[in-house]
């Protein structure tokens, strides 16, 4: 007959949590089997980290890239049995079997001591990083969404205002996509926005920024240097308008291609996209290609 403390025991094994008891002093007392395997593949020497083991000396000891979380963690848990506060949660990453983990530790106050909890979050941190990059990144081309740019182009004027320094603003707008669409399917006009998005990405710096603002609409945001002599938009106009095949048809690409410049034109974000939008609508107009809007006085710089 199973007794009610080991029918107890066997509920603490079974949680799908890594879990001991320690005393007031960080003293362990009891682990769980999970623990016992936590500890077996974070440390050659499984009793490292369970009973009659101080865990709090463990945290302390801990030296390299382990040194920050080890001694967040001490920390905390003084805190915790010091009765300062109620409830400490803290997420980390170890690497487990040579594979990179996060797990996240809980900690509660007891009597005469405390409970501790690991649990592994990695799958879940691993979906909110790539909802997190789904909601800022385009899934086809993988720039900046328009929502992601505003808030970034905000701080680009804002910090390049302070610093004293030059922005250029280039948007670039694609024709004939719906009439790429219709004729030759959406697969084929998805296949041209990512060849665009991939010539556009070729062609710009580490620090430029890129966006897809719009179903056909593309955006590059360079912080300008006196010295910096790239030819940008003769080179984008150049790359992107080059043929290529949609489904055994050679194609090529209407490319509009607007600039403005802080100061020259605006020195606000919402003026910028203003300046540049406009100069696409007279580029195009004017049977694509590249439209400046006035900024040849600014000869300094080489866009």
């Amino acid at each position: 007959m199973v007794t009610p403390i080991e029918r107890l025991s066997d509920a603490f094994n079974a949680l799908p949590a890594s879990i001991a008891v320690i005393d007031g002093d960080g003293l362990i007392g009891s682990v769980n089997a999970h623990w016992r395997q936590l500890a077996r593949d974070q440390a050659a020497d499984i009793d490292v980290c369970c009973e009659g083991i101080n865990y709090l000396a463990v945290c302390d000891a801990a030296d390299g890239p382990d040194r920050e979380d080890g001694n967040n963690v001490a920390a905390g848990l003084r805190a915790l049995l010091g009765g300062h506060i109620n409830e400490f949660s803290y997420d980390y990453r170890w690497e487990v079997n040579e594979h990179e983990c996060w797990f996240r530790l809980t900690a509660r106050p007891i009597t005469g001591g405390a409970v501790i909890m690991h649990v592994d979050i990695t799958n879940l941190r691993l979906a909110r990083e790539t909802a997190a990059h789904a909601i800022g990144n385009d899934l086809l081309t993988d720039f900046a969404t328009r929502h992601r740019f505003n808030m970034e182009f905000e701080e680009k004027v804002t910090r390049c205002k302070r610093l004293g320094q030059g922005l250029l603003m280039i948007m670039i707008k694609i024709d004939g996509l719906a009439a790429v669409n219709a004729r030759f399917g959406y697969q084929a006009g998805d296949f041209l926005l990512r060849e665009i998005a991939a010539r556009m990405r070729a062609k710009a710096g580490s620090e430029d920024q890129l966006a897809r603002l719009g179903g056909d609409e593309f955006a590059i945001v360079r912080v300008l240097q006196p010295s910096l002599q790239t030819n940008l938009t003769d080179q984008l106009l150049r790359v992107l308008s080059k043929p290529l095949l949609l489904e055994r048809e050679l194609y090529h690409p209407a490319i509009n291609i607007g600039v403005a410049g802080m100061p020259m034109h605006a020195t606000d974000a919402g003026g910028l996209m203003e300046f540049a939008e406009q100069a696409t609508r007279i580029a195009r107009s004017r049977g694509g290609g590249i439209h400046h809007l006035k900024l040849a006085h600014s000869s300094e710089y080489a866009v």
